[in-house]
């Protein structure tokens, strides 16, 4: 995916979560990378100019596209912005979460892990809204729609707009 910022301090250091909180249980990890910055130039998509925010560090959950399953109705994805601590670290209790394997990324609470990991408030966020509407499992047709915005509860007021996936 890419994802900008339409401004911000360059010397910030970010991570990005993606989860689907309509997974089953409390939140499906779908996406977890740490390290981004913003790049120093600027790029122009749809007639939006951004800084793209860019990681050199391999992603703790690599990304999995939205797929919800037939008939389950529409299912949100949320991504968050954090800045990122300099000492950050995934906190023990979670560790578990960034196994092997995607049943190891249910179950997760994105409320809770941000509290215990030290993080702020987001500084920004974008959510979208998939749903698979087909009646057979092996067919892959979906509709969607999203919103980039600043978030409610954080950011610093001054434009921050976590832009959407470009998936």
């Amino acid at each position: 995916p890419i994802i900008g910022l339409t401004s911000s301090s360059l010397n910030d250091t970010y991570l990005v979560i993606l989860v689907d909180p309509n997974a089953g249980k409390p939140e499906f990890i779908h996406w977890f990378q740490t390290n981004f910055t913003l790049s120093a130039s600027e790029i122009t998509i749809a007639s939006l100019s951004f800084h793209p925010l860019l990681s050199t560090t391999p992603p703790l959950a690599p990304y999995v596209k939205p797929q919800p399953p037939p008939g389950t109705g529409f299912h949100r994805y949320i991504e968050l912005l954090f800045s990122q601590p300099a000492n950050f670290s995934i906190p023990a209790n979670y560790t578990h979460f960034f196994s092997s394997g995607l049943s190891s990324r249910s179950s997760f609470n994105v409320t809770s892990f941000a509290r215990d990991a030290g993080l702020s408030k987001p500084v920004a966020a974008n959510y979208f809204l998939t749903e698979n509407s087909t009646a057979g499992e092996n067919q892959t047709a979906a509709t969607g729609t999203g919103s980039a915005s600043r978030t409610a509860t954080g950011g610093s007021g001054q434009g921050e707009i976590l832009l959407p996936s470009l998936h």
